[in-house]
């Protein structure tokens, strides 16, 4: 049985999503009206756990400096709302991002920024995705709550461990 706010796999016999918080419901008469209130239910507690979280992350701008390429600038790009998107859903940043050329992994630095509390930021290592040109980022709602960054296109892309949003 999976969890209705969050679709996280839940232990048998919990009271509630160990990841979530949301409790175990049981339906007697098992409706589809009954159902159908249930699972809005847990569409609001979902969106209200995630109100006021807005994910992005963190460019940087590079320039020559005579025969050196050094940082010049970086900016917080914040390209999705959590509150917004459903679990299974990729929400993708509209800017595009130059891709970096070689094998090795890129570090990416995520952003969480929240209208209630403290925000966090995560850095984290991606292997870069096997495509020519621009690069996208975009963000993906998985299962307890958790997010995973995207790299490269819609068709062909790599992907980051999971986060959580919470």
């Amino acid at each position: 049985m999976k969890c209705l706010a969050c679709q996280m796999e839940l232990e048998q016999g919990v009271a509630k999503c160990g990841a979530c918080g949301f409790p175990v419901i049981g339906s007697v008469a098992g409706s589809e009206e009954e159902q159908r209130n249930i699972k809005q239910m847990a569409g609001e507690y979902r969106k209200n756990r995630l109100k006021g979280i807005r994910i992005g992350i963190m460019a940087y701008g590079y320039a020559m400096d005579g025969d050196e390429l050094k940082l010049d600038r970086t900016e917080e790009v914040m390209f999705a709302s959590a509150e917004e998107m459903e679990v299974g859903q990729t929400v993708w940043c509209g800017q595009d991002f130059a891709r970096v050329d070689g094998d090795e992994s890129v570090a990416v630095r995520v952003i969480l920024k929240r209208d209630a509390g403290e925000d966090k930021v995560y850095d984290l290592n991606m292997a870069l995705p096997a495509i020519s040109g621009f690069c996208h980022i975009g963000i993906t709602l998985r299962e307890g709550l958790q997010g995973q960054i995207l790299m490269g296109d819609e068709s062909c892309h790599e992907m980051s461990a999971l986060f959580s949003l919470l």
